[in-house]
């Protein structure tokens, strides 16, 4: 088994599989895999592990020491193990498929993602432009799991 992408942060290693394999013991269905506790000296053994099951699309990361940041199908997720809430940014309308990409990688205070819109008004005429949002967690995200975890600044540049 070979990861397709890999990160680190305050949980330890992050890796996923784009595919499930069917031999073996241990790990093997596709998804994105970290522990959901800090490790001591290392120590990957009899620890609990997260797995966000959709096939990854981009490296995880982390959003300072609180927030894992994985791609679903379409959107980003943050998930907070400590406080096991979770959250995922919306995409606007008229985005690709494949929605919002996570650009971020490693650790950071910040997330960025980015989109490629298409639209089309009413009299024909096609504008396509790129969509980068930054995000960072809102103060109170981890005590308030019912409210927004997270705001951004957008940014859009119409493609040449």
């Amino acid at each position: 088994m070979m990861p397709h992408q890999v990160a680190y942060g305050p949980t330890g290693f992050a890796f996923c599989f784009e595919n499930i394999y069917d031999y073996g013991g241990g790990i093997s269905n596709l998804g994105t895999y970290t522990p959901s506790v800090a490790l001591k000296n290392g120590d990957y053994g009899n620890k609990a592990w997260f797995r966000f099951n959709r096939t990854p699309t981009a490296a995880p990361c982390w959003c300072t020491d609180n927030w894992f940041m994985v791609k679903s199908n379409q959107s980003v997720c943050a998930v907070n193990f400590a406080n096991k809430v979770f959250c995922s940014f919306g995409v606007e309308s008229g985005c690709q498929d494949w929605g919002d990409y996570l650009v971020t990688s490693g650790m950071r205070n910040i997330v960025v993602t980015a989109s490629q819109i298409d639209q089309v008004d009413n009299e024909g005429k096609e504008t396509k432009m790129t969509q980068v949002r930054v995000w960072q967690p809102l103060s109170n995200a981890p005590s308030n799991p019912g409210g927004d975890a997270a705001s951004s600044t957008d940014e859009q540049k119409e493609d040449q």
